[in-house]
């Protein structure tokens, strides 16, 4: 597994997460995906690199698969992952599910992220449209919070991705006129 805390710009990566609202129409959550891979792949250094795979977003420099999933961190002590969708019914669905070699799991306006090996998905549970599971990362999983370990708080932007990404398709339109 890469060090993605030394391999990540962490408060160029939090500036762009603090963007990342959680979105008012559901159409929006597939782009609010593509946002977080995309930005881990250029804040990476070379090291990670987006191939949109199914099940399987980035591939690292260590030759290892990186699924990325936008979850909200459950429990007292905000760290673990329920029901978190690890496929869903885009890909093949006639496969049994394989788990990739490691999760990211990203809560953005928390500026929260950690990285787990597949191995650690507990409570599998396939559908006919996704396969849904369990996770309890630990500390040392985490390569960022929304203050780092010496409390130092990490980078913020008031921007609003979603406002802008809007904004700029409106505009990419009205040049058709």
């Amino acid at each position: 597994m890469l060090k993605l805390k030394k391999v990540l710009e962490i408060d160029n990566l939090s500036r762009l997460f603090s963007t990342l609202k959680t979105p008012n129409d559901p159409t929006s959550y597939f782009r609010l995906g593509v946002a977080i891979e995309k930005s881990l792949e250029y804040f990476s250094n070379g090291h990670l690199q987006r191939v949109n795979l199914t099940g399987k977003d980035l591939l690292g420099s260590d030759k290892k698969y990186y699924e990325c999933k936008k979850v909200t961190f459950k429990n007292k002590g905000g760290m673990s992952v329920r029901d978190v969708i690890v496929k869903n019914g885009r890909g093949n669905s006639d496969q049994e599910f394989k788990p990739a070699d490691y999760y990211i799991f990203v809560e953005p306006l928390k500026r929260k992220a950690c990285c787990v090996p597949g191995k650690m998905l507990y409570n599998i549970r396939q559908t006919k449209t996704d396969v849904k599971a369990h996770c309890n990362p630990e500390a040392k999983h985490f390569f960022m919070f929304e203050n780092d370990l010496k409390g130092k708080e990490l980078p913020f932007s008031y921007r609003d991705f979603f406002e802008e990404d809007d904004k700029h398709l409106y505009d990419y339109i009205k040049s058709f006129s």
